[in-house]
């Protein structure tokens, strides 16, 4: 499934930074098939702080932002996020229509 998918409508989208992607990435233990976050209690409370900062920002814009993210950590993101903003959306990069008009509203 694709989404943000209408070339025409300009969405936006804050961005993952690459620290947060290894940050998620390193984090993950287990086997492949059963992978589990374990990440520290103040590192998460950091990204979830940074986090509602960026989307309340985008939020008293007007903006109603996606997250995308890689792969192998979406589900694990999507996770936290959903703890803090329920309602928003937590992609995987290729979800993204190749060419939907984006704008970045910010970065966590």
């Amino acid at each position: 499934m694709r989404f943000l998918h209408h070339p025409l409508r300009l969405s936006s989208l804050i961005g993952l930074s690459s620290e947060w992607e290894e940050a998620f990435s390193q984090a993950l233990t287990g086997p492949p098939e059963d992978r589990q976050l374990a990440i520290q209690p103040a590192r998460l409370t950091e990204f979830m702080q940074k986090l509602r900062a960026a989307f309340d920002t985008a939020s008293s814009a007007g903006e109603q932002p996606v997250l995308p993210t890689s792969g192998p950590v979406r589900f694990h993101v999507r996770a936290v996020v959903e703890r803090v903003r329920p309602a928003t959306p937590v992609l995987v990069q290729n979800e993204i229509y190749a060419r939907a008009r984006i704008r970045t509203a910010g970065q966590v």
